[in-house]
């Protein structure tokens, strides 16, 4: 009998070690990486001559603030001043920033309605926006929030939306200039954000 409670307690005591153990590993093997997308150089095909990333040091985030630093860029020439002026690239004095939100599913094309972020009042064609083997001359981005009520249901995605004004058509005031996909799955008050599809 008495040997039978010892091996009892022997076992009882190993479960609890290995438990413990266990539990201390998931807790290891979690960490949060952060995020980071649009810096990559293009390799091979057609390359776009403009760009736009974001960051983070983190990929969860309360729901009410889930900040992120974004980045716009250009390749542009040697000379600024060359492009000014010539062509629509060349005639861009200001910048409209705003966020849409459109479900995974692939047939949603439309999307939600615009949300607007900010107008920045510059030319685009600058050494600010200047871009160059996935560099942005903005060193820090954009500090940007996306707002709340674009988290609607369990999952996403957000576009973020560059659009500069069109001096060369007078029949379309904007012209889109690069946009980035931002991936997300709710869980209550936790937003978890992905810079693909395949992660959710």
């Amino acid at each position: 009998m008495a040997k039978k409670l010892i091996c009892a307690l022997l076992s009882l005591v190993l479960m609890s070690t290995i438990l413990i153990f266990t539990g201390c590993n998931k807790d290891e093997e979690y960490i949060d990486e952060g995020l980071s997308a649009g810096f990559e150089s293009s390799s091979g095909g057609i390359s776009s001559p403009d760009h736009c990333a974001y960051k983070s040091d983190v990929s969860e985030f309360d729901i009410n603030d889930v900040t992120l630093h974004f980045f716009i860029g250009g390749m542009f020439g040697d000379s600024i001043e060359d492009q000014l002026g010539h062509g629509a690239r060349g005639n861009i004095n200001s910048l409209i920033l705003y966020f849409k939100r459109f479900d995974l599913d692939r047939s949603d094309r439309i999307g939600g309605e615009p949300y607007f972020i900010t107008e920045i009042s510059e030319n685009y064609v600058s050494e600010k926006y200047r871009w160059k083997d996935g560099q942005y001359a903005l060193e820090d981005g954009l500090e940007i929030t996306i707002p709340s009520e674009l988290f609607i249901g369990e999952n996403g995605k957000i576009a973020f939306i560059v659009k500069g004004d069109n001096l060369d058509n007078p029949y379309d005031e904007y012209i889109q200039i690069s946009s980035i996909w931002i991936y997300y799955k709710v869980d209550g008050n936790k937003v978890t954000l992905s810079e693909n599809e395949k992660s959710f």
